[in-house]
Formats: structure tokens, C-alpha cells, sequence
């Protein structure tokens, strides 16, 4: 605005001179100064460019048309005065007294009856054209500044929600287009239309709008703006209004203004607008309309491109079509935006961009940069809004309103017993559209639709067309009839004009056929096993659908989601009961699973539902099967802290596997058996084991790739670093890009030798990817990361951050009593080491309970904190705190422990 550049001059004038530009006693002297007094004349106290004090004019003129029209232009402006002849240094200015002065300041004028602006000038908001005296277009729109993070305010961005903008993610290749577009105008190439085609929501006016307010901020445009605004308005009339600033004008005052912005302007043409603008130009006949639109834009022209945003609507508002073609066959430098809905826009020869879904992690991106979500929060809301940006704004903003996050260890999380769902309003009306649309196309193509939407969102075209050969209709009937829900990407496949299509189609149109044609479409495809065993429910084919829910519950455990694993297998064993069938075979695989989502999740059966799984095998004489629950067994074995008994089990279990020929299986065994020797400090026989379990597992690359992440971590553990980043390096090729345990697993290694190397940096690096590769329903592994994300700023000495992370690590799992809780509370001794808090003593005890808590990093941990809490003149606690880390190291057979030893002794003399 006019009044920051005026600002500007002023503090300009007093750095250069060392005073303000008008002085004076009152306040109001000053603002009569400001308003009518001429500039003083400027006499500088170091030397400046040729040139300036007409810059400073220019800055200060009294009437804001006269002024720079854009931050753009004064600073292109002032880049070309003269650099400043050779001058004398710079010279103090005496020391003056700090004086503080109050004015009181009314908010009325003193006089009343006179103008508030210098008179002759109107208070008009429109730009003048000046050819020649703005900047030329970037070749590139990227800045080199950058705004701040949503972590800078995170205890504030929640209420900012709503307030604050959506910013826009992503789309560089989308915004390189309509830049160069830009720049051809700009550079004499004549006019151009770009036309934005995409679903609805996918962000084509949050593009069209940063293109307008980019232009603008460099100063390569002036912008016509025709989209909806705040205040409803749209169209040709929204346009010249905002322009020219005439909302809430009368017809008379609206003519004035138009007629002070732009003299040169025909009387009957600032008639027309200014009757378009204030009566909504209902009387004006079309041609009138666009007429003077047409002539008011030709003079704005001058000098700028003129960048047209059209409002987006369906079908297009003629008008503005109309006004397109004119501007374009003037042949002036114009830029036209326009939005495609439904059908083509008829502007002949345009630039189509065609805007992909938004990627998952522009998606995640977005939501970061609006507000901290704890992981679990942010990746289902993701996963709920599909590729739907502004689903994901609308769907965030309705979770505010509603009041349904509480601050948690990571950031904030949903309040116990709030429903995530896509917004009322959102679902209703996409309910109303889709029965309107379906209503008008035959039961056919219906059928066709409702049997895709059980596909779900991640439609193909090879799933589309089986579900069509199911029931007999061709794919080209289907896509023509149903343009308004299904959508043809860059790519030339179909997708869901929006998330919510899916939804509303499986809920509220149940077709007995379309579940069967899924359900066939969906018949021995991989990755959506689970989908079939669903399909087949849906179409009442209960008794085929037996044996493909337990493979969906295997299929679904491996995709680490037990929640579902456990719906599937609870549906089975309801239509096992509800049929009286007896599946006796799968008695050993529905138990061995059961027992696996049971150890997922932590529940206090795991190692009972292990236990029955171990027994229903060995009576079956099921050996593979058997084997893998002495696994599932020996992990609670070990967790219960009886390692010999775990080691008998691996060894049952390797024994089982080898009878039934599985060689990956023995592979696996191994490895559980190497991180069996690591629990118990035995590193050596550890990297062995781990060492063989790699070489024997060669059938499964995710096995294969766990394996050899365990393997990094032994290394890591036994001080190699350099090996166990090659390995955990490796072990990302191996299982590719595909999210899985392993690729988690490994990403979480080279996170911990970042951390143990001291490149903090680039261990929080690698743990954000392993919270963004895990699945949300993944808790245990989610909150191990969590905390040793704590660690980790416990070793950087941000204990503050640590001590919030803890506390709600803890309140998540206070009733739990494992290993886990007993490293939560050892993390919080360590940050209460360094304070004043009398519950040191208290935590201390708590603690003891967990004497064997001695891996590596919490042996690392311990004499960090030692360290520290030295410094910080705490000698008896720092004492315990290398005791401690010089036992373990001692127990794992670790060269640190010396030093450890002597900076205990040091810190004992100390202490003397």
C-alpha cells in the first residue's frame, strides 16, 4: 500500500539525516506537516547514492498516485541510482537523551469540516499506469527467503487456523508453466490464455490466485481479479470494484472515483462501470457490459502485462468469456487464467495444464505447514482426504472448530473419543449430488459405479474394466455417462472426481451385483486381499469368503494395519458360528495370527494367545506353523526377562523350520535369535548370528532387508559405524521403495548412527522419515522413535523438549510396567539430573525396577548425561549417572568403558 511506501520515505529521510522528515510539537502539527507541508530539503550525513532525494520525493509525494506504485517499483527504483561518490566517513551524532513523550490522540479529526487528504486528490485505491517506470519480469518466481515454520508458533497454530492462509505446496512444474506464460507477455510475445483443468478441490484457484498475487508483488502485473471474494461478489462487476476500490459506493461517488483514478476515460464509459458496479449492470446489455470493461482494461494495460483470473463456474459465465476473447484479439499484453468445470471453455487456442493429484507427501507437506499433528493424526486425515487438498483445509478447520485436539508428545492429537469423518456438509452434499447424477444414468453404468467405489479410491483401470466385463458394459459407456463422478487424469486413467464419491457410493447405494462384480474383479490380485474377503461378505457369498478373510487378516497383519487383521478374523469366526462350519485346518493359522496381532498390539494375552497357537501346531503337526509361534513366544519369553527359555524356543523353532525345508524361515530365526544375544549384551555372538541370518534368507527381499537392518544395528552397537551404515544403506535397496517394517527399520539405524556420530541434524532427519514410512495403527514402533527423539534432545541439552515428549510418553502408557516405561522414566531421571527438582530421589527408585535397561544408547544416554549434569555443578548425580553407563558398557564388552571410569573418578574428585 501507498501509505507503507510513504512510511518508508520517512524512515529513509531519518536514517539518512538523523531526523525526521517533520517536526513538531503536537501531534497534530505533525499530521498537517505530513499532509500539506513540502518535503525539507535533505542533508545527509553519509553519503548516498546519486539521485536519492528524488527517490525519497517520489516516496513522499502528496498524492498517492503520484507516488511508487508498487514495493516492486521503489525497489527497482532505487537498484539504478548512482553508486555514492567518495565522501567523508560516517561522523557520530552527539548523544541525545532518551525522551518518551504521550500524546493523547482522539479519534476524531480536530476539525471536523475539513478533509482528511490534501485537497485535489482523491482517496482512491486504483494504480495509474506509468509505462516505463516498472520493473521487468523475474525470469523465475522462486524467492530466496524464507517464511517462517509452523513449529516457530506451534502453541498458537491451531487458533490460526481459519485466520492464517493455506499456503501452496508443491505445483512447481504447474507454476514454471503459467510463469513462463507470464514472461512471454511480458516480453512482447502477445496475449495468452491458460487454462487450469483438474478434479474439484485439487487447488487450480489456490494456483491461480499465487500467480495474480505473485505478479503483483514483483511488480510484473496488474491484475484483474473476476473469482469470488470474501464478500460474495464475482464476475466482471467484483472486478472493477475491487480495483477501483468502490464497494459501498453510491452511483455518484462510485463515478467520481473512477473519474479521478482515470481522467482520460470517456464519460459514458465511467458511466457504464460505474452503473455495472453499483447496479450490477442488470439493465446494460451484454455488449455494453464487456464494452467498457474493455476500455477501462486497455489503459491499465499500458506499460504492465494485465492478468485476467476469471471465476471459475460451470457453465462459464458468458460475460467473462466474452471479455477473454475480446482482450485477447486487441492483441495488448494479456494474460488470461481461467478455471475448466465440466465442459471445454470456448477460448480457442489455450495452454491447458492439466493439475495431477497432489502428491502424499505435498499432502503431508500442507498439513505441516498448518499445524503440528502428532504422526498417528496427520497420516490418517491424509489417508481420509485422499489427493484432495482442499478437503484436507476444510476437513483440518472443522476439527478446530469443534474443539477436538489436545497438546501431545509430538504434537497435537485428537481428544479421546473423536470420530475422524470427513465434514458433514462435505459428505451431504456429494450425498445429494451423486443420487441426482445417478438418477439420470442406467442401471447399468450404476452398477458399474457402485461396484468401482468398492475398489476405493486407488482406482485402476484394469479393475474398472474387470468390474465392467463382470456385468457386461463397455468401459467407453461407463466414462461417457458418468463424467460428473468419474475423472480422467494426465494420464489418460480414470480417478474419483473427489474422496468423498467412493463413500457416498458404497453407503448409500448397496448393489448386490456391483459387490459381486467387484468382488470378481478384485479375485487373486495382489494387495487387495483383504478388499475380496469384503466384497464376498457384501455379496452374501459367505462360505467362499472363509478362506480369503484369513488370508486378508495375514495380508492386512503384513501391511502392519492389526486392527483390520483382527475385524477379519472376528467376521470369520461370526460366519463360522452363524453357518455351523467347521474349518479344523485353519484352527493353527487363525490362532498363530490372533497370537501375532496380539503382540502388535501389546494386549495382555499376547503370550497366552502365542502359548495356544504353539499347542494347536504341535497337535496339527503343522511344523511351519509351529515355528513361527515359538517365535511369536519366545519375543514375550524374553520380554518377561527369561532369555535361556527364549533361546530354547528360537532353537524349537529353528529345528521346526528346517524339518518342513523353510530356509528363509531358518533365516528369520536367526535374526530373532541375534537380537536375542544383543538384548543379553552378548554383541559378538550377535554379529554372527545376524550375519547368518542374512546369508540363509534369499526367497523375500523385506525379510532379507529386516534382516540385514538387525545387522547394521549390531554394528552400530559394537562401535563399527562406518559397516553399519554400509549395511543399513544396503538394506534400503534391498526392500526399495516400498513402505514396509524394513525399510523403517533401517531408516531408524541410520537415524541412531547420525545420533551416536553427533550429526543431530541428520538423525532428527531420519527419524521424521521413519514416523512418516510407519503406519498409523503402528503404536509401538511410532513411540519407540518417540523416544529416542527424546534422547536425542536430551543429548543436545534441550531438556524442556525432552521432559514434554516424556511426560506424554508416559501418560500414553501409564499402566503399562515394561521395558519401555522403565527408558521413559530413565530419559526423565536424566533431564530431572541437572535441576532442582526434589523428585530426583522418587525417580530414582522407580527406575531401579528397570536395573537391566543397559543397551548401548541407554549406556550412551547415561554418560551424556553425566556430563552435562557436571557442568552443571550436580556431582552426586552425575556420579550415579557414569556408575551407571560404565556398568553397562562394562556388561556389553564396549572399550568406552574406561574413559567413563576416569570421568567418574574425575568427577569425584571434584566432588572431595
Amino acid at each position: 500500500p501507498w501509505t507503507d511506501l510513504y512510511a518508508l520515505g520517512c524512515l529513509v529521510v531519518h536514517l539518512v539525516t538523523g531526523a525526521p522528515p517533520f517536526a513538531a510539537d503536537t501531534i497534530e502539527g505533525q499530521r498537517l506537516a505530513h499532509l500539506e507541508a513540502a518535503l525539507p530539503t535533505m542533508v545527509p550525513r553519509v553519503p548516498v547514492p546519486v539521485g536519492l532525494d528524488g527517490w525519497i520525493s517520489r516516496l513522499m509525494e502528496k498524492d498517492p498516485a503520484d507516488r511508487f506504485q508498487r514495493a516492486a517499483d521503489a525497489a527497482w527504483a532505487l537498484s539504478h541510482l548512482q553508486d555514492p561518490a567518495d565522501g567523508p566517513p560516517l561522523k557520530d551524532l552527539p548523544a541525545r537523551p532518551f525522551r518518551s513523550r504521550t500524546w493523547t490522540l482522539s479519534l476524531h479529526s480536530l476539525h471536523d469540516q475539513e478533509p482528511s487528504a490534501p485537497q485535489g486528490v482523491a482517496p482512491v485505491g486504483a494504480e495509474r499506469p506509468r509505462p516505463g517506470q516498472h520493473p521487468p519480469c523475474p525470469d523465475d518466481w522462486r524467492t530466496v527467503t524464507h517464511a517462517a515454520t509452523v513449529e516457530d508458533f506451534a502453541d498458537v497454530a491451531l487458533s490460526l487456523v481459519g485466520l492464517r492462509r493455506p499456503p501452496l505446496v508443491g505445483r512447481e512444474a504447474e507454476r514454471d508453466q503459467l510463469w513462463n506464460a507470464l514472461l512471454e507477455v511480458s516480453s512482447g510475445a502477445g496475449p495468452r490464455v491458460a487454462v487450469l483443468r483438474g478434479p474439484s478441490g485439487c487447488g487450480k484457484t489456490v494456483l491461480s490466485r499465487w500467480l495474480g498475487e505473485r505478479a503483483h508483488e514483483v511488480g510484473a502485473a496488474i491484475v484483474l481479479d473476476a473469482t469470488p471474494g470474501p464478500d460474495g461478489r464475482a464476475g466482471l462487476q467484483a472486478a472493477v470494484a475491487r480495483y477501483l476500490r468502490l464497494e459501498g459506493l453510491g452511483l455518484a461517488a462510485a463515478q467520481e472515483r473512477i473519474h479521478h483514478a482515470f481522467p482520460e476515460l470517456p464519460e459514458p464509459v465511467v458511466e457504464d462501470l460505474a452503473i455495472l458496479v453499483v447496479e450490477h449492470g442488470v439493465a446494460m446489455a451484454p455488449a455494453e457490459r464487456v464494452g467498457a470493461v474493455v476500455a477501462f482494461a486497455a489503459g491499465l494495460a499500458a506499460g504492465r502485462v494485465l492478468l485476467v483470473r476469471l471465476e471459475p463456474g460451470s457453465p462459464a459465465d458468458p460475460d467473462q468469456l466474452l471479455l477473454a476473447r475480446m482482450l485477447v484479439a486487441s492483441g495488448g499484453p494479456v494474460l488470461v487464467v481461467a478455471e475448466e468445470v465440466g465442459e471445454a471453455l470456448p477460448l480457442g487456442e489455450v495452454d491447458l495444464l492439466s493439475l495431477a493429484p497432489m502428491s502424499e507427501r505435498d499432502l503431508l507437506a500442507l498439513l505441516d505447514a498448518m499445524v503440528p499433528l502428532e504422526h498417528a493424526v496427520r497420516a490418517r486425515l491424509a489417508e481420509l482426504c485422499g489427493d484432495n487438498p482442499d478437503l484436507l483445509v476444510r476437513t483440518l478447520q472443522r476439527l478446530v472448530d469443534a474443539d477436538a485436539f489436545q497438546r501431545g508428545s509430538d504434537g497435537w492429537q485428537l481428544r479421546p473419543g473423536v470420530p475422524l469423518a470427513l465434514p458433514w456438509e462435505v459428505a451431504e452434499q456429494w450425498a445429494g449430488r451423486v443420487a441426482a447424477i445417478l438418477g439420470r444414468l442406467p442401471h447399468a453404468v450404476r452398477a458399474v459405479l457402485v461396484g468401482a467405489a468398492f475398489l476405493g479410491r486407488a482406482l485402476t483401470e484394469e479393475r474398472l474394466i474387470t468390474v465392467c466385463d463382470a456385468l457386461g458394459t463397455e468401459l467407453a459407456t461407463v466414462l461417457a455417462a458418468s463424467r460428473e463422478l468419474l475423472d480422467v487424469g494426465p494420464t489418460g486413467a480414470p480417478r474419483w472426481e473427489h474422496p468423498a464419491v467412493p463413500a457416498v457410493l458404497r453407503e448409500g447405494f448397496p448393489d448386490l451385483a456391483a459387490a459381486q462384480a467387484a468382488a470378481e474383479a478384485t479375485a487373486g490380485q495382489a494387495g487387495v486381499e483383504a478388499l475380496h474377503a469384503t466384497l464376498l461378505v457384501r455379496s452374501g457369498r459367505l462360505q467362499e469368503a472363509v478362506e480369503p478373510l484369513l488370508v486378508g487378516a495375514g495380508a492386512c497383519l503384513r501391511e502392519g494395519d492389526p486392527v483390520r487383521a483382527l475385524e477379519l478374523l472376528d467376521r470369520r469366526a461370526r460366519i463360522l458360528t452363524t453357518m455351523g462350519l467347521e474349518a479344523p485346518a485353519a484352527e493353527v493359522p487363525d490362532a498363530l495370527l490372533r497370537a501375532r496381532i496380539a503382540q502388535m498390539q501389546d494386549a495382555a494375552d499376547a503370550e497366552t494367545l502365542a502359548a495356544i497357537a504353539v499347542a494347536l501346531a504341535s497337535r496339527h503337526d503343522a511344523q511351519d506353523a509351529l515355528a513361527e509361534a515359538l517365535l511369536v513366544k519366545a519375543r514375550h519369553t524374553a520380554t518377561r526377562g527369561d532369555l535361556e527359555v527364549a533361546r530354547a524356543e528360537i532353537r524349537r523353532a529353528v529345528d521346526a523350520f528346517a524339518t518342513g525345508g523353510d530356509v528363509d524361515g531358518t533365516g528369520r530365526a536367526l535374526r530373532q535369535a541375534g537380537d536375542l544375544a544383543l538384548l543379553g549384551g552378548d554383541v559378538a555372538s550377535a554379529l554372527s548370528l545376524h550375519g547368518r541370518a542374512v546369508a540363509r534368507i534369499t526367497g523375500d527381499p523385506i525379510a532379507r532387508g529386516s534382516a540385514r537392518a538387525a545387522l547394521a544395528e549390531t554394528l552400530r552397537q559394537s562401535g563399527d559405524l562406518v559397516a553399519a551404515r554400509e549395511e543399513a544403506c544396503t538394506a534400503l535397496d534391498e526392500v526399495g521403495a516400498v513402505r514396509s517394517a524394513a525399510r523403517s527399520e533401517a531408516m531408524q539405524v541410520l537415524a541412531d548412527i547420525d545420533r551416536t556420530a553427533g550429526d543431530i541434524d541428520g538423525a532428527e532427519r531420519w527419524y521424521r522419515a521413519v514416523l512418516a514410512s510407519l503406519p498409523w495403527h503402528d503404536a509401538n514402533r511410532i513411540r519407540e522413535v518417540q523416544l529416542r527423539r527424546a534422547m536425542l534432545r536430551v543429548a543436545i541439552g534441550r531438556f524442556a523438549e525432552a521432559r514434554v515428549m516424556v511426560d506424554g510418553l508416559l501418560a500414553a502408557h501409564a499402566l503399562e510396567s515394561g521395558s519401555f516405561v522403565g527408558r521413559c522414566r530413565l530419559v526423565e531421571l536424566v533431564v530431572l539430573a541437572r535441576s532442582d527438582d526434589r523428585s530426583w530421589a522418587a525417580q530414582l527408585e522407580l527406575v531401579r525396577r528397570w536395573a537391566d535397561l543397559c543397551d548401548r544408547d541407554v549406556c550412551w544416554l547415561l554418560d551424556q548425561a553425566g556430563q552435562r549434569t557436571t557442568a552443571a555443578g550436580k556431582l552426586e548425580r552425575s556420579g550415579w549417572l557414569f556408575t551407571r553407563a560404565a556398568a553397562g558398557y562394562a556388561r556389553l564388552g564396549l572399550d568406552r568403558e574406561r574413559e567413563v571410569v576416569e570421568r567418574r573418578a574425575a568427577t569425584l574428585r571434584r566432588a572431595r
